[in-house]
């Protein structure tokens, strides 16, 4: 095994994982049956451990880069089947190595951390998840791809992601404001536009998204002690905060720098 870390100019290879990669997957298959659910086979743990050895030796999720790198030890083909067809439970799974983490860091508290980040994906993309037009910060125009909500918990030892959910638009709702727009655009008085059609319940909002993960977070870890949830602006609207203070008391959004906030009572300013 070679450590670009202290030879930058050579490629990395390995033919097997470094050895608390296969102790991580143990200790989450036990997690998985303590918890109720059908464990990871030796199997299925030797390839996520082979995974995981490839994500960090090379720092990008790609099966033909792992093949590169292990000399044909899991060819991509060999990946991929594993990742479609095994019977795993997903979810779990991402919660009982959230659990694992917390175990290994000794975590008893920490913060919570709401954000979102758009990931473009090809033009020819037909079967991912929740594919939709993002705007492009370089360009101006537009690019497929996908919008993550992603929960963080940040603690003084180490900052580990504790949930995420993909964001899609109502399909409906962006043909109306398309339309919209553009009868606004040409002058069409507000009587002559299309009504707002109603937000359906398969398609919510940042916002929604960012409760239901601090609600599944609390349901799954009761026992942390969370001192603050976080995040942007955009989450700063009254019926977030108003149903984030009904999991965790201490919300805080983005504030103008005159803003005050009351702390056990008291008012304070943030500056």
């Amino acid at each position: 095994l070679y450590f670009d870390n202290y030879y930058p100019d050579c490629l990395m290879y390995f033919n097997e994982p470094l050895p608390f990669i296969p102790d991580f997957f143990k200790n989450v298959s036990e997690s998985l049956a303590e918890n109720g659910h059908p464990p990871l086979s030796h199997k299925q743990q030797d390839w996520f451990s082979f995974c995981m050895m490839g994500i960090l030796s090379s720092n990008t999720v790609c099966w033909k880069e792992n093949e590169r790198n292990s000399l044909g030890l899991y060819t991509d083909n060999a990946q991929s089947w594993m990742f479609r067809h095994s019977c795993i439970a997903w979810e779990e799974l991402f919660l009982a190595g959230v659990r694992e983490t917390i175990r290994e860091f000794n975590i008893t508290k920490g913060a919570l951390v709401i954000d979102e980040t758009d990931r473009s994906r090809s033009k020819s993309t037909r079967k991912i998840y929740h594919v939709h037009y993002l705007k492009d910060k370089k360009s101006g125009g537009t690019v497929p791809g996908q919008c993550v909500v992603l929960l963080f918990l940040v603690t003084p030892s180490v900052s580990i992601p504790a949930g995420f959910e993909f964001y899609m638009p109502d399909p409906q709702r962006t043909i109306w404001r398309k339309e919209y727009n553009r009868l606004k655009k040409q002058g069409v008085p507000v009587k002559g536009r299309p009504l707002e059609p109603k937000r359906r319940k398969e398609y919510p909002t940042k916002q929604e998204i960012g409760v239901t993960l601090l609600q599944k977070f609390k349901l799954n870890f009761p026992d942390l002690r969370i001192s603050a949830v976080n995040a942007d602006a955009l989450y700063g609207t009254g019926s977030f905060l108003e149903e984030a203070e009904k999991v965790y008391p201490q919300v805080i959004s983005q504030l103008k720098g005159e803003q005050k906030i009351i702390i056990r009572g008291i008012k304070k300013s943030i500056r």
